[in-house]
């Protein structure tokens, strides 16, 4: 793994992730260190303290970073981008630029003018034909291209076999997919237009006929406002071993589909106890959600990529005994196939806290 914070002046071991950040000194030698002012820091203990500071590009048109993992060329890796301006050079303009692995272009950072406190993550799929990943950033004319911060992961080829270019990813409000996607607030009892995203979210009424809804304490909510309205309220499935959703997105069967899980339980029930439980696509087993008793106020999501072979997709969650599933929302955005031209199965992505990479497919891992 390389976890690097850039701007930072020294190693440190991250108390929330337990991820161990370098400086990014050893990986680049342009650019500008920067901290953020105290008053401007990201409110929210994801992601904290990798962007309390940046590495800024005010000379040269293109700045690149130089990544050496130790699996060399022919091997995939997972890269995240951490992106957040928080007003760090007191301008209140956030710049546009775009970013380059290799030669290859993989997206331009073009953020709204309100989104100067908003952290913005981006993650790509590169598989390097040498043994050096450069990680560049374009000055494009727009402002002054940075970086928060970056992480390399290997990802293991039997779940990742591809061996092209790069796939790119991110957080849900970079999708840029406004047709066919169908958005689901689970025990929701009404659709809804989400004031924070600007996404037009159902009731699951229509998708599900089994299951009971129930509504988080006030007291309970999950704080991010990115977030909060989707961890209200939930479905869970006190009743029968397996329940499903019917999705039937209007592209049908051998389309590519981005499916976003989103976990929250709250301690709605009064137990002050997470259940473990399964998730399926049609017959195929994706994750367990297998959570820790201190993350019962913790927002967990899980992305699946999935190729139907039907016009009907089934989300289904499977009792194992060990508590009743429950899901809080449930997403589906068609991809495109330019972009995702593989045609098997699922890949399994989440947020980044789950960085247990490894042979076993039961492994999943955190954006």
């Amino acid at each position: 793994f390389i976890s690097i914070d850039c701007g930072a002046t020294k190693d440190y071991l991250d108390d929330v992730s337990g991820i161990l950040y370098k400086s990014d000194t050893g990986f680049i030698d342009t650019g500008t260190n920067s901290n953020i002012s105290p008053g401007n820091y990201y409110p929210y203990l994801f992601g904290g303290r990798q962007i309390r500071n940046l590495r800024s590009f005010p000379q040269g048109k293109k700045n690149c970073y130089t990544l050496k993992p130790e699996q060399g060329k022919n091997s995939n890796y997972l890269i995240n981008f951490f992106f957040y301006y928080g007003n760090y050079d007191n301008k209140n303009k956030i710049p546009k630029f775009d970013v380059y692995v290799g030669v290859k272009y993989m997206f331009t950072l073009d953020l709204d003018q309100d989104e100067v406190h908003t952290l913005r993550l981006f993650d790509v799929i590169h598989v390097p034909t040498s043994d050096v990943i450069y990680v560049c950033f374009i000055n494009t004319g727009s402002g002054i291209p940075f970086i928060s911060a970056l992480e390399l992961r290997p990802l293991d080829k039997t779940l990742y076999p591809f061996d092209f270019g790069a796939l790119k990813f991110g957080w849900r409000f970079d999708l840029g997919t406004t047709t066919d996607q169908q958005d689901i607030d689970c025990g929701a009892t009404k659709d809804y237009l989400d004031d924070v995203s600007g996404i037009f979210y159902k009731s699951d009424t229509g998708f599900i006929d089994t299951g009971t809804n129930s509504n988080i304490s006030p007291e309970n909510y999950y704080p991010n406002p990115d977030f909060g309205q989707l961890s209200r309220n939930l479905r869970s499935f006190p009743q029968g071993k397996k329940n499903c959703y019917t999705l039937k997105p209007e592209q049908g069967k051998n389309s590519n589909y981005l499916i976003n899980f989103y976990f929250y339980y709250g301690n709605y029930d009064n137990k002050n106890k997470i259940p473990n439980f399964d998730v399926y696509v049609g017959v195929d087993y994706m994750f367990t959600l297998d959570l820790d008793l201190v993350q019962i106020y913790t927002l967990r999501l899980f992305d699946v990529i999935h190729v139907p072979t039907s016009d009907i997709i089934y989300v289904c969650f499977i009792n194992t005994g060990s508590g009743i599933p429950f899901i809080s929302a449930l997403e589906l955005r068609p991809l495109d196939k330019s972009l995702y031209p593989f045609d098997f199965g699922a890949l399994k992505f989440g947020w980044r806290f789950d960085l247990g990479i490894t042979t076993d497919q039961n492994q999943h891992f955190l954006r």
